[in-house]
């Protein structure tokens, strides 16, 4: 790894830890978000405007002089400021203790959690011998009572066996009857064989993202990386049957937005990107605009497929409601009256587990999921319907409602549409109630 990407790296590695400072004489937790140059280089405007250095402050401030000014100033923030942020000596930056590691251990560390914890055979029969031998078995009045002897002689000796592997037998991918038979080798199941027949991606592209304009070497290493995917992702059915497109592009939401915009015009079907030293920012960029613009195209494009036209209304009022409040933090209190509907969706979501799985409608867990389902929808979107525009009456009639502007829209018109659209889901949920409970009254009458 090049030096100059050991920062990245140390980032990467640290930014799931907490934090805590302590010169100030309260104990504060923060997140790390970056490193800056040494503390006696790295300068910041003090509320008087003027310019100081880290080492000076803290010299000044707070009477402390670092041991070792020549290390770089590490940057923190508070998870519930994000945009504010504060540039500490790292020799007043400790790792708080007793935090858990989420993370999966790497191969080179389950390998030393194995060679810590396996006991080699000779070991273990010192371990049960020095048993035998201090326990005096053939000492024990309870056991001679019972009748039991232990012969602390020698272990007993047994034939070895070997145990046949298990095998693993799916239905061939190739839509005939056969069976696929699939054996352990070296230690593990080798899962070559398909389940399912994946689709062609006809359309591909990689993309750089990087700070600033890469060179022979990082575009060389991103062309190699995406040489190597199609060999890769076809050892799991996936295959990839043309060359990928290859950009490159700044890091700036606005360049990667049009890019994406670009290749979804040409077909392309998958973008695999390269970030190359760039914030986290970055990578949520793509993500939202990923997962959410592009994603709520294809679903306004295909919504029949993913539901009716009421879900669809549903999502994109919803949708619209919520970044605005988001975007302009105003009137927390309706939005999160509003997400109390919610709490009905679980149970929506098993029901559709259950369809996926062939429940029957009738089996007893369809029938027991979609009660509950009918009962809990109605509290939390029907009988919250009268309390939340009563909140909104109690605000209409203040002087302040005539200048709220567009937030009247908000607290109105989207949600008549959304109290529309809870009425009709209800009465559908009502009347297949009534049906199903109707129908298991008169087969117990009969």
């Amino acid at each position: 790894i090049p030096a100059k990407d050991y920062p990245l790296l140390v980032r990467k590695v640290l930014k799931s830890l907490w934090f805590v400072t302590s010169h100030t004489n309260q104990i504060r937790r923060y997140r790390l978000k970056s490193f800056g140059r040494s503390a006696t280089e790295h300068k910041f405007v003090k509320n008087e405007g003027e310019q100081t250095t880290v080492a000076d402050y803290f010299n000044d401030k707070w009477n402390i002089r670092l041991r070792h000014p020549h290390l770089p100033v590490v940057e923190l923030f508070n998870p519930a400021i994000k945009n504010q942020s504060c540039f500490l000596p790292m020799e007043l930056v400790t790792v708080d203790e007793w935090q858990r590691s989420l993370k999966p251990l790497t191969t080179d560390q389950q390998a030393k959690v194995t060679k810590k914890t396996v006991v080699r055979p000779g070991e273990r029969y010192g371990m049960i011998r020095r048993v035998a031998d201090e326990r005096g078995f053939n000492n024990d009045s309870y056991l001679s009572k019972f009748g039991i002897t232990v012969d602390v002689n020698e272990m007993v000796m047994l034939r070895a066996r070997i145990l046949p592997p298990p095998e693993i037998k799916y239905k061939s991918a190739h839509g005939d009857q056969r069976e696929v038979v699939e054996r352990v080798q070296i230690g593990k199941w080798w899962l070559n064989n398909r389940f399912n027949k994946a689709r062609e991606i006809r359309a591909w592209a990689v993309i750089l993202v990087s700070q600033r304009e890469p060179d022979n070497r990082q575009i060389r290493l991103a062309r190699d990386f995406a040489s190597k995917i199609p060999q890769a992702m076809s050892k799991y059915g996936i295959r990839f049957n043309s060359s990928p497109i290859e950009k490159s592009d700044a890091a700036v939401p606005q360049t990667i937005l049009a890019r994406m915009n670009e290749l979804k015009m040409h077909g392309c079907e998958v973008i695999i990107y390269i970030l190359n030293q760039v914030g986290d920012d970055i990578y949520h960029a793509i993500k939202f605009f990923g997962n959410v613009k592009i994603d709520t195209i294809i679903g306004i494009i295909h919504y029949r497929k993913i539901g009716d036209a009421f879900s669809m209304a549903h999502h994109l009022v919803s949708i619209y409601a919520f970044v605005y409040v988001l975007t302009l933090n105003v009137m927390p209190y309706f939005a999160n009256f509003r997400l109390l509907a919610e709490l009905s969706t679980p149970s929506v979501n098993f029901r559709w587990f259950l369809d996926a799985l062939k429940y029957p409608r009738r089996s007893k867990a369809f029938i027991l999921n979609g009660l509950f389902m009918t009962i809990v929808f109605f509290f939390v979107r029907i009988f919250a319907m009268p309390i939340y525009w009563w909140k909104v009456y109690t605000v209409a009639v203040t002087p302040l409602w005539s200048h709220m502007g567009h937030f009247r829209f908000i607290l109105i018109i989207v949600c008549v549409v959304l109290d529309v659209i809870n009425l009709y889901w209800f009465s559908k949920m009502f009347r297949g109630c009534v049906k199903t409970l109707t129908a298991a009254y008169e087969k117990k009458k009969d």
